[in-house]
Order: C-alpha cells, then sequence, then structure tokens
C-alpha cells in the first residue's frame, strides 16, 4: 500500500494535509493520502494533485486506485479533493478506489470533488468510476452526500464504476456531475438539490478565480501555504559586513524592525524602519560581534550577526 502521506491508516485523523506529485507502483494499492484506510480513521480537509498509476500488468494486482484513498472500510472522508490523472488495473475512483469491506459503521463521504481522469488499463477492467471506482461494501451502507466530480474529464460518466453484486450494501449517495465552468461557481455547490447544503465558504473553502485554476481551495491549507511562502520569501542581506559606521540592509519584504543585541542577548539599539530597504547608524557601537533581530511585516523573524570594527 502505497499512500503519499500514509500507506495505511487504521485509526487516527488525517487533517489539514496536501500532495503534490507522482505515485507508481508495481502492485498494491496506491492513493494521494492514505492508501488503506479503516477502523476509526478519518480525513479532513486534505487534497492532491498529481499522477497515481501502476505499473502492472495483472487484474488482480495494482488496483484500488483512489485520489484520497485507495481503499475504505467504515472511514469517514470530508472536504477533501483530488486534481489527478488516475491509472489502475481495475477499480480507479477520482476519491475512493474501492468502498470495501466488513464495516458495522458505513463509509461516510461529504463535501469532497474530483477534478481527476480515472482509466481501467487491464483488458477486463470493469469497475472505473469518476469519483468512486467500485463499491464492494457489505454489513451495512455507505453514505456518500453533496459531492462533485469533473463530468467533461472524468474518463466516464459513472460516478461510481460499479458494484460488486456478492458483497454490495444499500447505497445513499449525492454525487453531482458537473462541468468546468460549473465547478468553479461557489453557488454550485451551495445549490446543488439538496435539502440544506453543507458546504461551507465562510470557513472551510473558498474560490478565487486566481488559485487552484478557479476550483474551490480549504482555507486552513491556503493559510499554511501562505505561511509557508512568507518564510521563504523574507530573504535580507546586510552589508557592508564587517562595518564601521553604517550597516545597509535590503529585503524582498517590508522590513517593520531591527534590534541590535550583544551575545548575551541585551538589546542595545531598535530600529522602527517599514521600509524594504535602508541603512543603520552604528557609531556608538563597540567593536565587536554583535547579533541583529530583524522582523517583517508578516511577523516572521530573522537573526543575522553582524561584526563592528
Amino acid at each position: 500500500s502505497i499512500g503519499a502521506i500514509t500507506g495505511t491508516l487504521a485509526s487516527g485523523t488525517i487533517e489539514n494535509c496536501y500532495a503534490e506529485g507522482n505515485i507508481t507502483g508495481a502492485g498494491g494499492t496506491f492513493a494521494g493520502i492514505a492508501a488503506t484506510t479503516s477502523g476509526t480513521a478519518s480525513i479532513k480537509g486534505c487534497y492532491f494533485k498529481g499522477n497515481i498509476s501502476t505499473s502492472s500488468n495483472v487484474l488482480t494486482t495494482g488496483k484500488n486506485i483512489g485520489g484520497i484513498s485507495g481503499w475504505t472500510n467504515g472511514v469517514v472522508i470530508s472536504d477533501c479533493y483530488s486534481i489527478s490523472n488516475i491509472v489502475s488495473m481495475d477499480a480507479p475512483g477520482g476519491i475512493v478506489g474501492c468502498l470495501g469491506g466488513t464495516a458495522t459503521v458505513p463509509n461516510n463521504i461529504t463535501n469532497c470533488y474530483s477534478v481527476s481522469t480515472a482509466s481501467g488499463v487491464a483488458a477486463g477492467a470493469t469497475f472505473i468510476g469518476a469519483f468512486v471506482g467500485k463499491n464492494n461494501q457489505r454489513g451495512s451502507d455507505h453514505i456518500i452526500k453533496d459531492c462533485f466530480y469533473n463530468s467533461e474529464i472524468a474518463g466516464t460518466t459513472t460516478a461510481i464504476g460499479g458494484h460488486n453484486n456478492t458483497f454490495a450494501g444499500a447505497i445513499d449517495d449525492v454525487i453531482f456531475g458537473k462541468s468546468s465552468t460549473e465547478m468553479k461557481l461557489q453557488s454550485t455547490y451551495e445549490n446543488n438539490g439538496t435539502t440544506a447544503t453543507t458546504w461551507d465558504f465562510v470557513n472551510t473553502w473558498s474560490i478565487d478565480v486566481a488559485k487552484n485554476d478557479g476550483y474551490p481551495t480549504l482555507r486552513n491549507i491556503n493559510s499554511v501555504i501562505l505561511s509557508v511562502n512568507s518564510i521563504k520569501n523574507f530573504e535580507i542581506s546586510i552589508y557592508p559586513n564587517p562595518a564601521k559606521s553604517i550597516v545597509n540592509y535590503t529585503s524582498v519584504t517590508q522590513i517593520e524592525t531591527i534590534s541590535i543585541c550583544d551575545l548575551s542577548g541585551r538589546i542595545l539599539m531598535v530600529e522602527n524602519t517599514k521600509e524594504k530597504e535602508g541603512s543603520i547608524n552604528i557609531t556608538n557601537l563597540s567593536s565587536g560581534v554583535y547579533i541583529l533581530i530583524i522582523k517583517d511585516a508578516n511577523g516572521f523573524s530573522k537573526q543575522l550577526k553582524m561584526q563592528k570594527m
């Protein structure tokens, strides 16, 4: 079992996580987040972007591949999405490859969408779904509600690829196939024909034509990505170093304060700059080594050593 976050999730929760890239293997179950999920496991507020494929040429291996999970057994998946290309010997699905097991608690999938292409490459592949590859649930019903897939690129017009009639339980699913244009409209998710929508575009989801090709994004992950990018973009240089009287600084983000400390941590000077570049007069400092603590407008800080000649 190969998953970008984990191979097997038997309990606990994966929340506010994402993966982007390519996953491939010869045989087994693959997925963008967790390959096999069971027990009390749940996946919430996650996404995968990329390619997932098998190099197997045997129908019974390299199957049950999903954008979020490959195989589920009585788990909860909510507020997740997959934008991917999935190639499986059998049972590929945009979100889940196979709903299976002998769960006493139903698989429960809500508020998820897929913009994925699913294809089964084996001769005799019978279960190919835009959202779920195969329903093999037994012992209890599964529930899929307020979910969507892009019907223009899915590679199939069937939301759930098929049902293993020997085992399949009853189904309670509400999965909508929509065009690319419709998938990029907030109104699509808020007016989906059900009695009460549960898509939260205040706290959980957002839509911005400049992000994610216009498809919905997750607010919690967006804030994390923004913070990481801010840290990466917080680059500052000082010169000359060593310096006699003036130290110049330049940064890609606005600098709020620059504190000059001695090696014991005692603050000797504080400059309130509010600029991306400027200079500091250090004439009154004694010769020696100092620490500059620099804080930018995003709230991040960086420490640099400076030598006064």
